[in-house]
Order: structure tokens, then C-alpha cells, then sequence
């Protein structure tokens, strides 16, 4: 799995590299790529055992939550670049039609969640 991961990550480093110099999303691939090496190093940091100290592990959260800021304002650009419906990604937000509020309620309103009233005492 790391040799895959590995790959994945270099393959993604060559591609943000030459995309920084082709067009404007540039940074953001470049920071979406050191997002990838950074959570990949968080959840398979055991992967590096005796090359990574507990310093490296402290710096490598550090670096993630400083890029998740980074990319947040940009967040609903990344999804939106997929193109995916809002029905697939089964979301009240984002909606490309205006109606957030509207499909908020509803959706909420058609929760099982919200069927009873929690503080509703039953006789």
C-alpha cells in the first residue's frame, strides 16, 4: 500500500508542478498536493516508522490544519470543478439554483431525526 500511495502522490506532484506553470489554479494544486502527502503521512505515519519522530508527526498536523485554512475558501470551487448534481452528493448547500435555505428546511423536515419532538414528553 505505501509503494501505491507513493505513486499516487508522485504522479499528483509532477502533474500540480506542471499545472502551477500552465495556468492559475496553480497554487491551489499545489496545496491540494501537500494536503495529500501531509494527511497521508497522518494516517499511515506507522509506515515511517524510525524515519519520523514524534516532532515530525506534531509538524505534519501543524502543516495539515494550516492547509485545510489555506484551501477552505476555495472548498465549494473543488467540488463544483467535478461537476457533480446536488442529488448526488445527496446536499441541502451548494445548490446551483439559489434555494439553499428552502432545501434546508426540507431536508431537514424529511429527516427521520426530526420525526418526534425530543422534548416531547409522551403520555
Amino acid at each position: 500500500q505505501a509503494h501505491g500511495r507513493h505513486l499516487l502522490l508522485r504522479s499528483f506532484a509532477v502533474h500540480a508542478k506542471k499545472a502551477a506553470s500552465q495556468s492559475s489554479v496553480g497554487r491551489a494544486m499545489r496545496q491540494l498536493c501537500l494536503l495529500f502527502a501531509n494527511v497521508d503521512l497522518q494516517e499511515h505515519g506507522g509506515d515511517w516508522a524510525g524515519l519520523l519522530g514524534p516532532r515530525h508527526h506534531l509538524s505534519v498536523k501543524a502543516a495539515v490544519r494550516s492547509l485545510l485554512a489555506e484551501l477552505r475558501p476555495n472548498a465549494v470551487a473543488f467540488v463544483d470543478a467535478f461537476e457533480f448534481p446536488d442529488n448526488v452528493l445527496v446536499s441541502a448547500l451548494g445548490r446551483h439554483d439559489g434555494n439553499v435555505y428552502e432545501s434546508l428546511y426540507a431536508a431537514a423536515r424529511a429527516s427521520p431525526l426530526n420525526a418526534t419532538d425530543p422534548d416531547r414528553k409522551s403520555t
